[in-house]
């Protein structure tokens, strides 16, 4: 259920030695209500006014600020405020709405928004690029470049250390036992804080050493 306030007042001119304001608040008309509105539509008829002013002559003006939810309203004659029909107006919301004696106020709960709008982001899915060295003491891909990498990790899975260096932009800087690469002991484990989109190298001094690493 959505919940609306209504005011109703009268709106005319403010005159002073600077000019005239109009549409101006000069009479509330009676208290203001707060009312549930749901999905069948409820109508609310407009109070009797003689007095005019400048605006619309002897009309009165209902203001509907939404507190929770959505609504549609719709106003006039013989106004049917549906999904299709009416002014939408959010929670927080307002709107001024001009009717005459005789006219009425139409209001119905609206639907959310489409559920597409309220999704969870999408969230990275981690691809895997574990694996070992292939010939040790000899520096192979970890990674290639990746312009949309959002992170990445590796664990050294073997006994003996292992190096890993990203190449950067030229491609040429490898990883080796020195350094200017990121040393990673047997156990060890690594998630940098801040991502390069640059390709990753890693080096081993033994064939056969295991690592566990992903990228997403």
């Amino acid at each position: 259920m959505a919940k609306v306030r209504v005011e109703w007042a009268r709106l005319g001119a403010l005159n002073s030695g600077a000019g005239a304001a109009v549409n101006q608040p000069l009479q509330l008309i009676g208290a203001a209500s707060v009312i549930s509105v749901g999905p069948a539509a409820t109508a609310l008829a407009a109070p009797s006014l003689t007095a005019g002013g400048a605006g619309l002559e002897a009309s009165a003006f209902a203001r509907i600020c939404v507190l929770a939810g959505a609504v549609q309203v719709a106003w006039g004659d013989a106004p049917a405020a549906s999904e299709t029909a009416g002014w939408r107006v959010e929670a927080g919301g307002f709107v001024l709405a001009p009717v005459t004696p005789g006219q009425a106020i139409s209001l119905i709960e609206a639907a959310d928004p489409p559920s597409a709008g309220r999704t969870a982001p999408m969230q990275a899915i981690a691809a895997a690029r574990s694996g070992t060295i292939v010939a040790g003491g000899t520096a192979q891909d970890l990674m290639a470049a990746n312009p949309d990498r959002n992170g990445w990790l590796i664990q050294n899975q073997s006994t003996a250390d292992l190096y890993v260096r990203s190449k950067g932009a030229a491609g040429t800087a490898l990883a080796a036992a020195d350094g200017s690469s990121l040393l990673i002991p047997p156990g060890g484990y690594y998630e940098p804080p801040k991502i390069t989109p640059h390709a990753l190298s890693i080096f081993g001094p033994t064939t056969g050493q295991a690592f566990f690493a992903e990228e997403w």
